[in-house]
Formats: C-alpha cells, structure tokens, sequence
C-alpha cells in the first residue's frame, strides 16, 4: 500500500465511509439514511 492509498483509506474512514472490524477486513459502511424533518401540526 502506497502512502496516498493510506491517507486515502484513513479519510473514508474518518467521513464514515469505511469500516475496520477487528480481525476482519476494511469493508464499505452502508449508506446513511436521511430522512427530512416533517413538521406536524
């Protein structure tokens, strides 16, 4: 692994992006969901 494709990885993992699991590999999280606020009256 080069330095950029380590400063890359450790980027997606900051945004959320990827998962390190101990004893496993580093796998891509699942997306977020964003729901929009509904206000109610």
């Amino acid at each position: 692994m080069t330095l950029w494709q380590a400063v890359t990885v450790t980027e997606l993992m900051l945004e959320g992006r990827l998962l390190r699991r101990q004893g496993s590999r580093t796998v891509l999280a699942p997306p977020k969901l964003v729901q929009p606020l509904a206000l109610t009256s």
